[in-house]
């Protein structure tokens, strides 16, 4: 430990004895540099760290009006096509037909959709990552004609949608559907693009019934007494009651059930009515309306007013989410859109963009604090800013340990990685230059007492380092031991969630010990020199003036 002090000592003698502005930019350029380098890299930024899911929903839904025992039956198929792989990674698949997890579908009855859940075994005994193993099942079970199905992971954050949420607003909801449709074929073509769907709900297939007004007033009928004859034949109406003791039933006329399910059969109902010498009369349904078959709106979803669909998707394994939704947007630049309809994004998107603009605020509101104090403490403007150029420097340290993994930078996890760097780092800062500042009162020179404080603070500065690093690599690297088998054990879902932040504390904190000890007294000796010069500044202004005054 004495060497290594020494070592240090003649180190930081060396630097800030020649050329200590060189060294200072130095460090500056390597932060630019290893900026530049890392977008370079292109591995991305991502909201939340992607990790292997645990469990997966196949969500199926088929036309609007289909009844249970057909969803049923589908799902029979995707179950039958998951059990016939037999794949070992597979521990359990629940199925559940007639439901919905849909917040829009609350209250409603969904015999059109369902869900297969299907679990994985544990992180330690799978043979492969339950990522691919996800993809082979999207490969298996995605071509089934006229059944829409998504695969979705677990969400190991909150819930903040689809990496692509494409909403389209406007004003005709069958506009929309063919504007989100015209979306769907410019951008499936993606890389990395899955599970494309519109929420376009195009209805229930519907009869509908057009009263011909002028051959209805021919025959002396009116509207009310069509629509009347026509709810009586489907939906039937009360006729009379059936008493029993103190109880009544009512009695409801209506078609017989193949007559109701015949269209043939609603074309030839007969009105019966009395003409105005009281004969009574019939006149087939066909012969004062207009018969038509078309769907009408299942749903009609409203965001401010406005009607609005929803086109989402997914990014595949192996592919960045934000990478993914930067290519639909470049796609979606030159799409054209009718007027009055507008396109915008949410979901991820939208989240991440507040996420990154709290966090941004957070970690400028830290550092503001952290001076204030500073400054009330140190009594100087020039020392807190030491300490923050510190913190600033410390995120070289940060993206090296992203580059040497491959990781994406984390918006949430490695952001707060950041901040919680931010903190040990002002520690440490605080230790050597408040040791400094006592060993110059005491009588010792700027030199010997940065070169004393160097060496004696090492020991402190090193070990909280130290402990810091040792205590996070468990956490980020999913190390431990189990105590009943006594077997070591490494990787885990918690270590690819939690490893994003601990890469940024783990590098940026070892980075930081050897800026607190070597970039630090090089800077403080600088700024130190500051007012010197300014004073000898003012001094040869003065002395010019004199002169100038003499002559």
């Amino acid at each position: 430990m004495i060497v290594v002090s020494l070592i240090l000592g003649g180190l930081v003698v060396l630097v800030f004895t020649n050329n200590r502005l060189k060294f200072i930019w130095g460090s500056l350029l390597s932060l630019f540099l290893i900026t530049q380098f890392y977008g370079v890299l292109e591995h991305g930024t991502e909201f939340f760290p992607n990790t292997q899911p645990a469990i997966i929903f196949v969500d199926f839904e088929l036309p609007t009006g289909t009844n249970i025992d057909a969803s049923n039956k589908i799902a029979t198929i995707l179950e039958d096509k998951i059990l016939k792989e037999k794949y070992a990674d597979i521990e359990d698949i629940l199925v559940v037909v007639g439901a919905s997890t849909n917040p829009f579908d609350a209250g409603s009855s969904t015999p059109n959709k369902g869900r297969v859940t299907v679990q994985f075994v544990d992180y330690a005994d799978r043979l492969q990552n339950s990522s691919i193993t996800t993809d082979q099942l999207r490969s298996l079970i995605s071509r089934i004609p006229g059944v829409d199905i998504r695969i979705k992971q677990q969400d190991m954050g909150p819930p903040v949608g689809l990496p692509v949420t494409i909403q389209v607003s406007g004003d005709d909801y069958s506009k929309l559907g063919q504007i989100a449709e015209q979306i769907m074929v410019e951008i499936q073509d993606t890389p990395g693009l899955v599970d494309l769907e519109s929420n376009y709900d195009v209805g229930k297939p519907e009869i509908r019934i057009i009263i011909n007004r002028e051959k209805a007033a021919l025959y002396g009928l009116s509207t009310g007494l069509i629509a009347n004859t026509v709810r009586t034949a489907i939906n039937g109406s009360v006729a009379t009651k059936y008493r029993v003791d103190e109880d009544e039933y009512d009695i409801t006329v209506r078609l017989r059930k193949d007559q109701r399910e015949s269209s043939d059969a609603l074309k030839n109902l007969k009105i019966i009515y009395n003409n105005d010498k009281g004969t009574t009369l019939s006149v087939p349904l066909i012969s004062v309306a207009d018969i038509t078959y078309d769907k009408g709106p299942g749903a009609i979803r409203r965001k401010n007013l406005q009607r609005m669909i929803t086109v989402s998707g997914d990014a595949g394994e192996g592919y960045n989410e934000n990478e993914v939704l930067t290519q639909v947007k470049e796609k979606l630049k030159t799409f054209q859109l009718p007027q009055g309809y507008t396109i915008s994004f949410a979901g991820q998107d939208e989240e991440q963009a507040k996420a990154s603009a709290f966090l941004g605020k957070a970690f400028l509101i830290a550092l503001l604090l952290i001076f204030l104090i500073l400054v009330i403490q140190f009594n100087s403007l020039s020392q807190p800013l030491i300490i923050l150029s510190a913190v600033v420097i410390s995120l070289v340290g940060v993206f090296i340990g992203l580059i040497v993994f491959a990781m994406p930078f984390g918006i949430i996890m490695t952001g707060i990685g950041i901040i919680s760097l931010a903190g040990v780092v002002v520690n440490n800062n605080i230790v050597l230059i408040d040791y400094t500042n006592q060993l110059r009162k005491r009588g010792l020179t700027r030199r010997e007492a940065i070169v004393t404080a160097g060496m004696r603070r090492f020991r402190p500065v090193t070990l909280t380092a130290i402990t810091t690093v040792l205590g996070l690599i468990p956490l980020s690297f999913g190390l431990g031991f189990d105590i009943y088998t006594f077997e070591f054990s490494a990787g885990g879902e918690s270590a690819e969630f939690w490893k994003s932040m601990g890469i940024a504390v783990i590098f940026g904190l070892t980075f930081a010990t050897f800026l607190t000890l070597v970039i630090v007294p090089v800077i403080y000796s600088t700024l130190d020199d500051v007012p010197i010069a300014l004073r000898q500044l003012k001094a040869s202004l003065i002395a010019s003036v004199k002169r100038l005054f003499k002559k």
